[in-house]
């Protein structure tokens, strides 16, 4: 009678449930007395040698014109690189940003190139069909993101600048970095 009883307050069918999620939980492997599982042991990753790339070969401090550009009296050329390694050459007529320019290059100042995009090119500046309107070239620590782009970019995309690119046509590259001042030319002996 104690079992009728026990069935119709559920002891029973308690004690078959808990057996029947024991039964499911070993079934599975989720054993509650079941030891860790023991970690799988993998083989260690292959020592791979590091890439060594030589470091770039120094850009001299001074470059040459090509012999067809005859800077006229009061004009300077500076060239300058980004990250990408397209390198850019502008031409500087303001003697205090020339006096600028060479205390950049003196002092390896980290300052950035900024000026005006004008789209025509310039024998100076092959093969890019744009170059700085001298008299807007400046020098700064910080530059506008807005202003940033490849010049590159910039070449494939001349149309655009002023517009969509470029706004006002002012370029201030965030990795631009002057590379050196561009001498005439030394005439053949």
């Amino acid at each position: 009678m104690s079992a009728t009883r026990d069935r119709q307050a559920g002891v029973g069918g308690l004690r078959g449930g808990v057996v029947a999620v024991a039964w499911a939980w070993a079934a599975l492997g989720l054993g509650c007395t079941a030891a860790p599982e023991k970690p799988r042991e993998t083989a260690p990753p292959p020592v791979v040698a590091p890439r060594v790339t030589p470091p770039p070969s120094p850009t001299p401090p001074v470059g040459r014109l090509p012999t067809t550009i005859r800077p006229a009296p009061g004009e300077v050329y500076f060239e300058m690189d980004t990250l990408l390694g397209d390198r850019f050459v502008f031409k500087l007529v303001n003697p205090t940003r020339i006096r600028q320019a060479r205390e950049i290059l003196d002092k390896k100042l980290p300052k950035r190139i900024v000026g005006r995009v004008v789209t025509s090119p310039q024998p100076y500046n092959k093969p890019w069909h744009f170059h700085l309107d001298p008299a807007t070239v400046e020098f700064s620590y910080l530059t506008d993101p807005s202003c940033d782009a490849a010049i590159a970019y910039i070449e494939e995309h001349l149309l655009e600048v002023g517009d969509r690119l470029l706004p006002q046509g002012r370029w201030c590259p965030l990795s631009s970095h002057l590379l050196r001042e561009l001498l005439p030319a030394q005439p053949a002996p």
